[in-house]
């Protein structure tokens, strides 16, 4: 196979990498032979069209799509030669915006999980499936591993060697699957949780209730640029929030995460209050004047 005809766009998270990294054991690449560009949704178009400018998809044979909803640019991505596999409700909700390219999108927990059933459990080692089970129990906030929690920290503070991306150093550390973490990554798990306690104790908290639905909930939200799903985790299990939301003030990005008892699709509430999507139990979107008025409704705790 000619791996310079391949070319990958992956969400930058967990899932993520992990998918961009099964993808190379499903088709027998080694770390560097697959040329990739991790992104997100929201940044999506803007850097697919800033590789139009050094790039021409028809001098590749396969252009796949990883963990990424990208039915709002159907228009540039809906070609032949596009592979796009995700498992977000919302996009799952817009596959008929494609006609060309090959989609397979279907709501599940995760796109690794999604990845290891199209293309074969058969092929993969103990310990790649284990790295798939990691990916898998961390994008669902199942955290039944201990490792999944610990993994995504790792990940999420690996340094960028020169010209390398974050997820290029994670394929080539755990290419033959996950067996255990070393002494040095043991004290970068540390040091993240150590972080991330100081960040929480020093959270400005809003507090609201709100009419969604017909029915008052109790709305929880903060601000930051780190630990995205551990602030809105604290804010759930510690304040009894039915619905929290974290505004990451650089990314310019708004999460959204809820309780199991609570049944609003998260999804819908963030096309309504952000222009985004997700999953039922997860999602997000960009800060937009519409959110910027539902804070108002919010008051400091």
């Amino acid at each position: 196979m000619n791996f310079d005809k391949i070319f990958v766009f992956t969400d930058f998270d967990l899932d993520g990498t992990v998918s961009l990294l099964e993808l190379h054991w499903f088709l027998n690449a080694k770390p560097g032979q697959i040329k990739f560009k991790s992104t997100t949704v929201s940044n999506f178009r803007r850097e697919y069209l800033s590789w139009l400018n050094d790039h021409k998809p028809t001098d590749y044979e396969k252009i796949y799509i990883l963990d990424l909803d990208v039915s709002n640019n159907a228009d540039l991505v809906d070609k032949e030669n596009f592979v796009i596999i995700d498992h977000h409700l919302t996009h799952s909700r817009a596959v008929n915006q494609y006609k060309s390219a090959k989609v397979n999108v279907v709501e599940t927990t995760s796109c690794a999980k999604l990845l290891y059933k199209l293309y074969g459990p058969a092929q993969l080692t103990t310990a790649q499936k284990t790295l798939v089970a990691i990916a898998d129990d961390y994008d669902s906030y199942t955290l039944k591993l201990p490792q999944s929690y610990e993994m995504n920290c790792l990940l999420l503070n690996l340094q960028k060697a020169a010209g390398a991306q974050k997820a290029e150093k994670f394929i080539t550390r755990f290419y033959e699957g996950f067996t255990g973490f070393n002494s040095q990554e043991n004290n970068i798990i540390k040091d993240h949780i150590i972080r991330r306690d100081k960040t929480i104790k020093e959270l400005q908290i809003f507090k609201g209730s709100v009419s969604i639905q017909g029915k008052q909930r109790t709305i929880y939200g903060t601000s930051g640029d780190k630990f995205v799903n551990e602030v809105c985790d604290y804010l759930i299990k510690k304040h009894n929030a039915e619905i929290a939301f974290f505004v990451n003030t650089n990314a310019g990005h708004v999460s959204f995460r809820k309780t199991k008892n609570c049944e609003i699709d998260l999804s819908k509430l963030a096309a309504k209050l952000c222009e985004g999507g997700g999953h039922e139990y997860a999602a997000g979107g960009k800060i937009t004047d519409t959110f910027m008025n539902f804070t108002k409704l919010l008051g400091p705790l």
